[in-house]
C-alpha cells in the first residue's frame, strides 16, 4: 500500500506545497519503518537465532523504533502545516516541547545498547521486551494525545471528511498499539498507518483537485483554501498577487505548451527569489495568468527585486520569441488579515487591483487602494447595480441634437444615468461596461427602452420640433431572440410610432454582427425603425460593410473632432464627412464643445451636431424646458 502511494505521488508529480512535502516525508519514513519491521521479523522472527541474526535483528529494530517515533513528530508537524498554524510552534519553547519526547525516546534507545532494558533479541526467545519499553508506548501516547487535542480544537480549519480522516489516524494507530501491547507478535501499527495515509492522500490532500494539471502548480482552489485558513488563524501573512494582464493574448499567440512552460519558469524564478530572502512560501496559479504567493514573513520588502525579476523575464521572453510579445505583470501586496479580513475581499483584490491603478503602474500596495475614495464603489459595484435594477434607481437624460441646415434642435439622444444614495452620481462610462461584464445589461437595457417609449408617448415630439429620440442598443440586447417582440409590445403599450425612434449600435457591436443580431436589425428596420452607427472612427469599419447595413445615420466619434488640431486630423475628418455624404448617409458629429469646432464642422456641411457647445445631457424636465426655450 505504501509503495503504491509513493509511486502515485511521483508519477503525478504532485509534491507541491509544504503540507504535501511533509506528507511525502511521512510516506518515506513510514515505508522505511515498514521495511525495517518486515526485515527484522524475517531475520529474527524464528528462534533459535545465530549471532549474525541477533545483530541484524537488533539493528533493524533500532531502525524501526526510531523511524516509528519520527512518524509521530512528522504527523504532528503535518497537522500544523495543513491547518496553516505553524506560527504556533516557531518559538524556541514550542520547538522544545514538540521535540523533547522524541529526544527522550532516542536517549532510551541509546542507553539500551548497554542495558537492554527497553528490548533485546536473544538466541532462544527472539524479540523480548524490557521494563522500559512501556516508556516508548508512553511517548507515543503523548504525541497521540497532543495531536488528538490539537485536531479537536482545530476542526474549524478543515471540512468534516478531512478532519475525520486525520482523526482516524490516531484512532486506528491507538487500536493497533493496544493490540500490540496485549499481543506482542501481532504487529498492526504499520498496516493501520498505511490505511490512514491512503485515506489522507485521497480525501485530505486530494492532489488532483488542488493541482493545476497543465503547469503542475498548486491551483486556485488550493489558494482559496489557504486564504480561509489564514483568515481563521488571524495570524499575519503576506500575499503577493502577480497578474499577467495580457495572458490570454500571449497564450493564443504562443500556444498552450509554450505559455505553460513560461509560467512554470516564472514560478521557479519567483520561488528562487523568496528562497534567497529565506522566506517560506507557497505558490498558486489561477488561469488565465495569475500567480499567488502566500508567505508567513512578518513583512514583505522584496518588491524592487520582484520588479527587476520581471524586467529580466521580459528580456528572456524577447530573446526567445524575437517578436517583442511580452507578458505584462502587475503586482499587488496584501497584508492579510491587517489590510482585509473577509474572504471575498481578499479574492476581489486579487482579481481587480490592476484596474484600480494607472496602466503603467507595476507594483501596488492593497492598503493604498483601500484608502482611496473610489475603492468602496469598485468593491460594491455589483450590489449597487443589482439594487439599482430592483429599485429602479436609474434615470434617463436627453442630449439635444442640432440640425445645421434647419438651424434648430431636431432630435435627442437618450442617455442613462445612475445616482446611488451612498456613492452619488456614477458615470455610465464606468457602470455600463461593468454591467455588460457581469451579465446585468439586459434589465438595464429593458429599463431604457421602457422609459424612452414612455417619454415619447407623454410628449408631442412633433410639437416640440423633434423627429426622433435615439436609443443605444448593447451587443447583448442585439443578440436577444425576443428583442423585436419586446419593442413591438412597448410600441403597442405606449402607442409610439416607429418613426419616432432611432436605434444606435456602436462600431464594436457592428463588428460582431451576424446571425440573430443581423435578423433583429433587419426585422426592426422593416417595422419602420431607423438605425445609426455610433462612435464611427473608433473601430475598423469600412464603407463596403457599412453600405450593407440598413443605416440612416453615421455618428462621427468625438475623438475625430478632438484630433482636428493634430497632423492630418483635419484632413481625416473632412474626408470622412465627404465619403459618408457620397454614399448618402446623414452625419452627426459628436463631442463638439467649442465655437471653433462648431464653425469648422458646420463649414464641412455636416447634417447634425451634438455636444456640450449646445447642451450637456439634461434630465427629462430640464430637456423639455430647454427645447421649449429654443424652439
Amino acid at each position: 500500500m505504501l509503495s503504491t502511494l509513493l509511486f502515485s505521488m511521483y508519477l503525478k508529480n504532485w509534491k507541491m506545497g509544504l503540507a504535501s512535502r511533509l506528507f511525502a516525508a511521512l510516506l518515506w519514513v513510514s515505508y522505511a519503518a515498514a521495511c525495517a519491521e518486515v526485515a527484522q521479523m524475517m531475520v529474527a522472527g524464528s528462534p533459535p537465532l545465530t549471532d549474525a541474526a541477533i545483530t541484524a535483528g537488533s539493528l533493524l529494530f533500532y531502525v524501526f523504533i526510531t523511524l516509528h517515533a519520527s512518524m509521530n513528530v512528522l504527523y504532528l508537524l503535518f497537522l500544523f502545516t495543513l491547518t496553516r498554524t505553524t506560527f504556533q510552534i516557531k518559538n524556541k519553547r514550542a520547538k522544545f516541547v514538540l521535540s523533547a519526547p522524541y529526544y527522550v525516546m532516542l536517549a532510551l534507545l541509546a542507553q539500551n545498547l548497554f542495558t537492554h532494558n527497553v528490548f533485546r533479541i536473544t538466541a532462544e526467545s527472539g524479540y523480548v521486551r524490557g521494563p522500559l519499553m512501556i516508556w516508548s508506548y508512553a511517548i507515543s501516547y503523548l504525541y497521540f494525545f497532543a495531536g488528538f487535542v490539537y485536531l479537536f480544537f482545530s476542526r474549524r480549519y478543515l471540512d468534516f471528511w478531512k478532519w475525520f480522516s486525520l482523526m482516524g489516524f490516531y484512532v486506528l494507530i491507538l487500536i493497533a498499539l493496544h493490540v500490540r501491547l496485549l499481543v506482542p507478535d501481532l504487529r498492526l501499527e504499520m498496516f493501520a498507518a498505511a490505511i490512514i495515509l491512503m485515506l489522507i492522500q485521497l480525501f485530505v490532500l486530494c492532489p488532483e483537485e488542488i493541482t493545476d494539471q497543465e503547469t503542475g502548480l498548486l491551483s486556485f482552489r488550493a489558494y482559496q483554501q489557504e486564504v480561509r485558513k489564514v483568515l481563521l488563524s488571524r495570524h499575519t501573512e503576506q500575499i503577493i498577487v502577480i497578474r499577467f494582464i495580457n495572458a490570454n493574448e500571449v497564450r493564443s499567440y504562443f500556444g498552450e505548451n509554450d505559455f505553460n512552460a513560461y509560467i512554470r519558469q516564472a514560478a521557479r524564478d519567483i520561488g528562487a527569489l523568496f528562497d534567497r530572502q529565506h522566506i517560506d512560501h507557497e505558490m498558486y496559479f489561477e488561469r488565465p495568468g495569475t500567480l499567488y504567493v502566500v508567505s508567513d514573513a512578518e513583512k514583505y520588502e522584496g518588491q524592487y527585486e520582484l520588479i527587476e525579476l520581471f524586467a529580466q523575464r521580459r528580456k528572456v521572453m524577447d530573446d526567445f520569441t524575437k517578436t517583442g510579445v511580452r507578458l505584462l505583470p502587475r503586482v499587488c501586496h496584501i497584508n492579510c488579515p491587517t489590510d482585509m479580513s473577509q474572504f471575498d475581499d481578499v479574492l476581489y483584490m486579487g482579481h481587480e487591483f490592476f484596474g484600480m491603478v494607472p496602466y503603467e503602474q507595476v507594483y501596488t500596495e492593497a492598503s493604498e487602494l483601500l484608502g482611496s475614495k473610489s475603492y468602496p464603489l469598485e468593491r460594491n459595484i455589483d450590489s449597487i447595480l443589482k439594487r439599482a435594477i430592483v429599485e429602479r434607481r436609474f434615470e434617463m437624460y436627453y442630449q439635444p441634437i442640432y440640425s445645421v441646415k434647419e438651424k434648430r434642435f431636431c432630435a435627442a439622444e437618450a442617455l442613462i444615468r445612475l445616482r446611488d444614495n451612498a456613492n452619488g452620481f456614477i458615470s455610465p462610462g464606468y457602470f455600463v461596461p461593468v454591467a455588460e461584464s457581469r451579465g446585468l445589461i439586459l434589465p438595464i437595457g429593458d429599463f431604457v427602452l421602457e422609459e424612452v417609449f414612455r417619454f415619447i408617448s407623454e410628449h408631442d415630439l412633433e410639437a416640440m420640433g423633434l423627429s426622433y429620440v435615439e436609443i443605444n442598443l448593447s451587443v447583448t440586447q442585439c443578440m436577444q431572440r425576443d428583442l423585436v417582440d419586446k419593442v413591438q409590445k412597448l410600441e403597442e403599450k405606449f402607442g409610439v410610432s416607429p418613426k419616432n425612434v432611432n436605434f444606435e449600435i456602436t462600431e464594436t457591436t457592428y463588428d460582431s454582427i451576424g446571425g440573430i443580431m443581423d435578423e433583429n436589425i433587419r426585422r426592426l428596420s422593416e417595422r419602420g425603425y431607423s438605425f445609426s452607427l455610433d462612435d464611427y472612427g473608433t473601430g475598423y469599419s469600412n464603407i463596403q460593410r457599412i453600405s450593407k447595413l440598413p443605416l440612416k445615420i453615421i455618428k462621427i466619434d468625438k475623438s475625430l473632432v478632438d484630433g482636428m488640431a493634430e497632423t492630418h486630423g483635419m484632413s481625416i475628418l473632412r474626408n470622412t464627412v465627404s465619403m459618408m455624404q457620397d454614399i448618402g448617409m446623414e452625419l452627426v458629429v459628436e463631442g463638439v464643445e467649442t465655437a471653433e469646432s462648431q464653425k469648422t464642422v458646420s463649414d464641412m456641411s455636416c447634417d447634425y451636431i451634438q455636444g456640450f457647445y449646445y447642451s450637456k445631457p439634461l434630465s427629462e424636465e430640464d430637456f423639455v424646458s430647454f427645447i421649449d426655450e429654443h424652439r
